[in-house]
């Protein structure tokens, strides 16, 4: 198992909001254009839920700006400060994707259980992770539906919102196994079309799927918005300074209103405060923007957010352990100290020092204390211990003690342990 971080490691993650569709809705993996732009309201109020809109591909007004800025705009300087957070590429929303580079800097932070193998890229666990399914090339067959064949389809647009797959078929839908899921993306009953996501989603989304990988991950988040300087230069350069990445919801094009979910990973003087994103447009090339509130004419301006957290709770393994040596005439007595939330332990005897040789338990008893009736006389054995929960898991192997009994008795009497408080 991974080590995990020493302190309770705490990821901010940062949404913005607006009060309706902004601009750059998405439209058959395009934005819409200028004209067909729908009317939006200048949100001003902090606990408003706001949708992301953007697609696979960054709006025009985007790609015209990157393409006029000069380049050591866009790329790494010396003065920066950046966090090794995997860059995935938009899957079915940039919220869930946004929200995955986090659940995946977890993984890699010691959070093993969050996504099978290696999170450091973009594999195909990755992809589940995010949102489950296929994709338009290839959706899952009737009976393995996940998120994209149920939510997202059919790919809809703003201003034609249609009734998800599994309406239409009259079937139940998947159970939810996604950030895309317990972020409603693509609900039609959520009025989210195609890739679309609720900013009040974000922070049970996180909750949800953290608690389904591992219950012995406890999440938590809290809010943030740059309408009440409750998102500030403090909160960014501390948190990633303090190894925490991040999460906006910005106004990519600078309309006034929300659009685009991406995860923060760093911060720079240029001469003004910049954050570095990864925007789920691009895995290879940091974005840096300035940081500022969102309004109108302010491309990549913020409006709030969350802070996250993981903690494990899960059982520890016990600190002192104690196996007799030579005391007792047939057997060797191992005991411990209790752990608190345990269940049951597991007793291991190995036959070296290294965690390999231990093979299946002896026995998985419920008190502190067990005899080994089974070992052989003048063997020295290395016995570990396993705290387990029944709902919580298993903690790793406990340190070992060495323990033995001889074939010719020495004459002890009959041993009695002292339990370890």
């Amino acid at each position: 198992m991974k080590n995990k971080l020493s302190a309770p490691f705490t990821i901010l993650f940062l949404f913005l909001l607006t009060v309706q569709a902004p601009s750059n809705a998405y439209a058959s993996q395009d934005s819409l254009s200028p004209d067909s732009s729908p009317s939006f309201i200048n949100p001003q109020e902090d606990t408003i839920p706001q949708q992301s809109t953007t697609g696979p591909r960054p709006p025009a007004e985007v790609s015209e700006r990157d393409s006029q800025q000069p380049q050591n705009q866009r790329e790494n300087s010396v003065t920066e400060t950046v966090l090794s957070v995997p860059a995935y590429l938009w899957r079915h929303g940039c919220g869930p994707t946004a929200l995955g580079m986090v659940i995946g800097f977890f993984d890699n932070a010691g959070f093993d259980d969050l996504v099978a193998g290696d999170a450091s890229s973009q594999t195909t666990a990755v992809d589940q992770m995010i949102a489950s399914g296929g994709d338009q090339g290839s959706p899952n067959p009737p009976g393995s539906e996940g998120n994209f064949e149920d939510y997202a389809s059919p790919v809809d647009s703003y201003p034609t919102l249609v009734d998800d797959a599994y309406i239409t078929a009259g079937r139940p839908p998947h159970p939810s196994d996604s950030l895309a899921d317990f972020m409603d993306t693509s609900k039609s009953t959520r009025s989210n079309y195609y890739g679309w996501s609720w900013s009040s989603d974000i922070g049970p989304a996180f909750m949800d799927y953290v608690s389904l990988q591992n219950p012995a991950y406890q999440p938590s988040y809290s809010s943030y918005w740059t309408s009440n300087n409750s998102l500030n230069e403090s909160v960014l350069v501390n948190g990633i300074n303090a190894n925490r990445p991040m999460v906006f919801l910005v106004d990519s094009d600078g309309n006034g209103g929300t659009d685009h979910f991406i995860t923060i990973i760093g911060y720079r003087y240029a001469p003004n405060l910049q954050y570095a994103a990864w925007d789920t447009w691009s895995n290879s090339t940091i974005r840096w923007e300035d940081f500022r509130g969102m309004a109108s004419g302010a491309p990549w301006g913020i409006w709030g957010g969350w802070s996250f957290n993981i903690t494990d709770i899960s059982p520890t393994a016990p600190a002192q352990l104690t196996a007799t040596d030579g005391l007792l005439r047939d057997r060797i007595n191992v005991f411990w100290d209790t752990v608190a939330g345990t269940t049951y332990y597991e007793v291991y005897r190995c036959s070296d020092d290294s965690t390999a040789s231990c093979g299946t338990p002896l026995a998985s008893p419920t008190t502190r204390s067990y005899d080994d009736v089974t070992a052989l006389p003048d063997t020295v054995y290395y016995y570990r211990i396993i705290s387990c929960s029944a709902t919580l898991g298993c903690s790793d192997f406990s340190n070992y003690d060495t323990g033995y009994y001889d074939s010719v008795y020495q004459g002890w009497e009959t041993f009695t342990p002292l339990l370890l408080h």
